[in-house]
């Protein structure tokens, strides 16, 4: 009875904001020219709570970004380098499994075969170093002097202007 009634829910608060006031008129018999009406209204919200999220979602990148900038600039060696530590503990684990172990298994005279490590673990790997040295070029590139500028999907723009607007 329960999962009856959160299937209805679920089914009639899915999607946008405008689609889920569709769906509630339709379950009250509103009008169908009442809801046209407030139609543009409601795109209006919905165009409106988009910006918000994006606003939050950049507020949010902001302060990562300080976090990150006050990390490296406290002067405590670790910070600095546990990016990389952790980068060169991946590479120590893929090495020890693909050279080590079938080295050891060929001197103990054993089938080769690496070590099953779960997929996800890989894909860890790939996005760490993926990431490191992503955010590595970004700051060179947020460091090139003059103006610098980058165009992002959704056509969002970021660069730097190290000229001082002249």
């Amino acid at each position: 009875m329960a999962s009856a009634i959160l299937g209805k829910l679920g089914g009639i608060f899915a999607g946008n904001v405008g689609d889920t006031v569709a769906k509630i008129a339709g379950v009250f018999k509103v009008p169908p020219e009442q809801v046209e009406e407030h139609r543009f209204e409601l795109e209006k919200l919905q165009e409106e709570l988009v910006s918000k999220q994006l606003d939050a979602a950049s507020v949010e990148v902001s302060a990562a970004s300080a976090n990150i900038q006050a990390e490296a600039k406290s002067g405590d060696k670790y910070t600095e380098r546990s990016r990389p530590t952790f980068i060169y503990l991946c590479e120590i684990v893929i090495f020890f499994n693909t050279v080590i172990v079938p080295l050891w298994q060929m001197e103990h005279g054993t089938p080769l075969a690496v070590l099953n490590m779960p997929h996800e673990m890989y894909w860890l790997f790939g996005s760490c170093i993926l990431g490191y040295t992503g955010a590595s070029h970004w700051s060179d590139f947020m460091a090139l002097p003059g103006k610098s500028e980058i165009g992002l999907p959704f056509g969002l723009k970021m660069g730097n202007d190290s000229s001082g607007g002249k």
